[in-house]
């Protein structure tokens, strides 16, 4: 049996990548935007959430301010300040913040939208 040409398997894996809004770079085309984000581990509810207030500023669900910085370029959201200050960030496709404390590049927490 021959194998199908490799253009018939990269199309199907582009329209997979453009569905979910990621460029060549493995970023996402998708905007950080102001609301709250529910938070996860897997299925699990954290009870936590996190408010996006504008371009820099963020709120968690006791209303602890701080700031972050969210790098065009990257995607990586940098918590300057406030109770994220220690964890990693990252705008994932959703759009949805992923974050870890171990500062690798995978996020063990992922915040979206609440609906």
């Amino acid at each position: 049996m021959s194998r199908p040409p490799h253009s018939l398997i990269r199309l199907p894996l582009l329209a997979c990548l453009a569905a979910l809004s990621v460029t060549a770079t493995g970023n996402t085309t998708d905007k950080l935007v102001n609301g709250t984000y529910t938070c996860y581990s897997g299925s699990n509810y954290l009870f936590m959430d996190i408010r996006i207030d504008g371009a820099e500023a963020y709120q968690d669900g006791k209303g602890s301010k701080g700031k972050y910085q969210l790098d065009s370029k990257t995607q990586e959201i940098r918590f300057l300040s406030g109770p994220y200050k220690e964890a990693k960030g990252k705008l994932l496709p959703g759009p949805r913040i992923g974050m870890n404390m171990t500062g690798g590049s995978f996020y063990s927490v992922t915040c979206s939208p609440k609906k």
